[in-house]
């Protein structure tokens, strides 16, 4: 199945047990509370929310990272915001948090 950004809305819930899980190593894995999107034919907003918190997390969208806002004093609410995006396209999408980016 081709996942889209249409499309992504729709299969949120389905892949939220997927996405439960930050970062690149089993060391570093982060629970994540929730998972917010919002899509256009150009532009994903995402915001989440994380358990522990942290100093940077950054959204990977295939080969592009982009670093998260924090939206709160203690680092466990953050947003990102993706604009420029090609119509039709597959995205992958994963989240990593600043222990893990090198």
């Amino acid at each position: 199945m081709k996942l889209v950004r249409r499309t992504l809305l729709a299969g949120a819930a389905a892949c939220a047990p997927l996405l439960s899980l930050v970062g690149c190593t089993p060391g570093a894995r982060q629970t994540i509370r929730h998972i917010l999107p919002s899509v256009t034919d150009t532009t994903i907003a995402l915001t989440c929310s994380i358990v522990k918190p942290a100093d940077a997390l950054f959204l990977r969208v295939n080969d592009q990272v982009y670093a998260g806002t924090k939206r709160d004093t203690h680092g466990c609410h953050w947003s990102f915001f993706i604009e420029d995006l090609v119509a039709d396209t597959q995205f992958m999408l994963q989240l990593i948090d600043g222990e893990t980016w090198v």
